[in-house]
């Protein structure tokens, strides 16, 4: 009897300790929070085109072809957000970069060497973007992996201020948040780390065939949760 009563109590003192590891959210402490940091923005190939001119017999002739590129560059990145259900919070992120804009000219028709025009560019975005904390059985109690995923407003501000062109960028990726501090009882609840991979789709924009063009983004940034 003795030792039945030994292989219950085991059992339910595992089975209540299961559920606490299972009922345990691993999420970040607070309601609001806000981030800043630095992130880099992969090249992103813009097309190519051919500058033709058309002969006395109607016929098209190229006079030199001309491919446009946006470079990577390192930017910076500000987010807040507020949480709306356990594991889903709402962000308005903002980012600011100067990318080079490179047009390259090849194949002309006299056998000129091609010719590199580059040109510094302002990058404004603002979007709206979802947070949603995977369910993880236990990544660690200061330790929330996640999906992210947004849309919003473009532009690119040429040298000068000359030209302005707008247009809609897309983001999609995933990400870890480390909790590097936790005050359950204060108005600050928490400080952490966050680094998350995207993929960075521009819609128009400086794009000369107005197309959308993916590009990789990183993004590393401290936080801080009231």
């Amino acid at each position: 009897m003795t030792r039945r009563r030994a292989v219950a109590a085991l059992a339910v003192a595992l089975a209540v300790r299961a559920s606490a590891v299972r009922a345990q959210p691993v999420i970040v402490p607070g309601r609001l929070e806000i981030g800043i940091g630095p992130q880099w923005t992969g090249h992103a190939a813009l097309g190519s085109r051919n500058a033709n001119e058309t002969t006395g017999a109607g016929s098209p002739f190229t006079l030199f072809s001309s491919s446009t590129d946006l470079a990577s560059a390192t930017g910076l990145e500000a987010r807040i957000g507020v949480r709306v259900l356990r594991r889903l919070e709402a962000e308005v992120v903002g980012s600011y970069a100067t990318p080079s804009l490179v047009i390259q000219t090849s194949a002309d028709s006299e056998s000129a060497p091609g010719v590199a025009a580059k040109e510094r560019l302002r990058q404004f975005t603002i979007h709206g973007a979802a947070v949603w904390y995977v369910p993880t059985r236990r990544a660690g109690a200061r330790t929330a992996p996640f999906v992210t995923a947004g849309v919003g407003y473009l532009r690119h501000v040429h040298e000068n201020d000359v030209l302005l062109a707008g247009g809609t960028v897309y983001e999609a990726g995933a990400g870890i948040k480390q909790l590097l501090v936790s005050r359950d009882r204060r108005r600050l609840k928490g400080v952490g780390v966050r680094a998350d991979v995207r993929a960075v789709a521009r819609a128009k924009g400086v794009a000369p065939d107005g197309g959308t063009h993916v590009s990789p983004a990183v993004t590393a940034s401290l936080f801080v949760r009231f």
